[in-house]
């Protein structure tokens, strides 16, 4: 996705982790639709992968078919978070169906986090303890909350924060995908900024690497997009690794056209020319 004034970079990265012998982790990453999505998926044996993968499928599917005709769908907050809802149901219905048809598939389900970008804007919906988060200005920011029945213990000051991690209920979901007949997604807008950068993750990363950590990992300038990602990875095994891991990452950067470069270039020479005439010294060549 791009708009004349922003532009976005995407990296994803998975693992099965150190005690997982398969992944029912899924991403999508569509640049041309703005969208990312991870889903984490529960159930028996390979059910939580159908689950997951039926999600990430139907979503993606139903986004791109409404876009394909126009994008005036994606373009207002209304109207996207709309078409969202949307695809979301009919995800739910699908895997509910698939769950009580099929004996190997029963109980399966998944949660959901996914990104919508359009222009200027971003949609987040989610739904399950999957998370997004925000770095501004070197500040990270949880910009979802989990639907857990240890968050609502949180909530209701049954417990502090510092019980949290110890918690023998903090997997048990409030809400999951493909579960009940009917379930909500939470929704949120969010203005983009030049230098953004958005998390999306399955709780094997977010139960294992303290945002501090993922903060400091995000922040630093000397690697790239797809390093980062791999660090995320390894943080989270280094610090168990008992669970799926699963990242995406999206950078918002200025979108700078030829011209616009050029311009800026001759802007610089002519301020040289002009500190030359005025009998200037200018800095030393490098060699």
């Amino acid at each position: 996705m791009t708009s004349q004034r922003l532009t976005l970079t995407y990296a994803h990265c998975t693992d099965n982790g150190r005690a997982r012998t398969h992944n029912e982790d899924c991403i999508v990453v569509d640049a041309a639709l703005g969208l990312a999505l991870v889903a984490d998926g529960m159930g028996g044996y390979n059910a939580g992968e159908i689950a997951s993968s039926m999600a990430a499928e139907l979503i993606s599917a139903s986004i791109t078919v409404n876009a394909a005709h126009g994008s005036a769908a994606l373009d207002h907050e209304t109207e996207r978070q709309h078409l969202l809802h949307k695809a979301i149901h009919i995800a739910n219905e699908r895997i509910l169906a698939a769950a009580q048809s099929t004996a190997a598939c029963n109980g399966m389900g998944t949660t959901l986090v996914l990104a919508l970008f359009s222009k200027d804007q971003v949609t987040i919906a989610h739904i399950g303890d999957s998370r997004a988060y925000r770095l501004r200005e070197g500040k990270l920011e949880q910009l979802t909350q989990d639907h857990t029945l240890l968050q609502q213990q949180l909530q209701a000051g049954l417990l502090k924060n510092e019980q949290a991690s110890k918690a023998n209920n903090r997997h048990w979901l409030t809400r999951a995908l493909g579960v009940m007949p009917q379930v909500a997604a939470d929704m949120r807008e969010e203005k983009l900024q030049t230098g953004d950068r958005y998390l999306l993750c399955s709780d094997g990363l977010s139960d294992h690497v303290p945002l501090l950590k993922l903060q400091d990992i995000l922040s630093h300038s000397g690697t790239t997009q797809a390093e980062q990602c791999r660090l995320l990875i390894a943080a989270a095994n280094q610090h168990g690794g008992d669970d799926n891991i699963s990242v995406v990452l999206i950078s918002v950067r200025e979108n700078r056209s030829v011209w616009q470069v050029w311009q800026a270039w001759l802007g610089k020479a002519k301020l040289q020319i002009t500190k030359i005439q005025k009998g200037a010294k200018l800095p030393p060549a490098k060699h």
